[in-house]
């Protein structure tokens, strides 16, 4: 089984893109390449040179960071070192201003926990959703992402109870989309760790059927579908299904993991090897 993907991006909901990066000190502004970072100082260039404390930021107008698109990207590809290097400079900067409107410190931060929590490097994890738990003035999004790791967490530490209880505690709290979409996939997982296939595919499939507009996580769940199936001893559909997620998301890791699933279900169709244990398994209320 794949491990599961949260990404945070769609999930914190940022549409507003500013025009240019712009800092805040009192009633003065400053475009960002008018100053260079010199530690926990900003340094004015030109003939001044003036040194001007990052504390005295009172906030930020900045684009979402090209490195968080790119490290969502390489989260994707299960390149976590990478993505986590990306997300690193963006944090870097705005940990100047964590705590400040337009500040992107907080979903830098999501990006580098989950990394960590998905190369089970839960040490490092623990460190970042610690100080991030300790924030006092997290936006509601922020703390959904927060609780999202934490259950997440739990999840590759193999506590599928407290996982599930939190993540279905949030699926009832929120009404966003992209939320939804990573919590049912999330859910799915949990169901298929505990050997409960039936949910588990009826949490994956809510996400092509409810949330189709969220594209990154239809690979994702649709693979996990057809794992349950092939689970539920629903062979030729699972084949089907596998053969639709090989052809439809070429170039992905599940495009892949698809279609070395499929040979081995119609190895198993055809008598070449037998079905697993767990495949053969029909609960009578799916045997149709």
């Amino acid at each position: 089984m794949s491990k599961t993907r949260l990404i945070l991006l769609a999930t914190l909901g940022f549409t507003g893109i500013a025009s240019a990066q712009r800092i805040y000190i009192g009633n003065a502004d400053l475009e960002w390449s008018e100053v260079t970072l010199s530690g926990s100082n900003l340094i004015q260039k030109g003939a001044t040179g003036k040194s001007i404390p990052t504390s005295s930021v009172t906030r930020v107008d900045w684009p979402y960071p090209e490195e968080l698109n790119d490290s969502l990207d390489l989260i994707h590809k299960q390149k976590y070192d990478q993505a986590i290097a990306k997300a690193t400079g963006v944090r870097d900067i705005h940990k100047n201003w964590k705590d400040k409107p337009g500040s992107w410190y907080v979903p830098a931060s999501l990006m580098i926990a989950e990394s960590y929590i998905r190369k089970n490097n839960l040490t490092e994890s623990d460190k970042v959703l610690t100080e991030l738990r300790t924030m006092s003035d997290l936006t509601p999004a922020f703390r959904t992402g927060v609780e999202m790791m934490d259950a997440l967490q739990s999840f590759q530490k193999n506590m599928t109870g407290p996982a599930i209880k939190k993540a279905e505690s949030l699926v009832k709290g929120t009404e966003d989309s992209a939320t939804l979409a990573r919590l049912h996939v999330l859910i799915g997982d949990i169901k298929f760790k505990q050997g409960n296939y039936l949910e588990a595919l009826d949490a994956y499939l809510q996400v092509p059927v409810f949330y189709g507009s969220q594209g990154s996580q239809l690979p994702i769940a649709e693979l996990g579908a057809a794992r349950s199936l092939m689970h539920l001893g629903r062979l030729q559909d699972a084949s089907k299904a596998l053969t639709l997620i090989a052809e439809r998301y070429k170039g992905t890791p599940e495009a892949a993991s698809a279609q070395k699933d499929k040979e081995d279900v119609d190895k198993a169709l055809t008598g070449g090897v037998p079905v697993p244990a767990k495949a053969a398994e029909k609960p009578a209320e799916d045997a149709k």
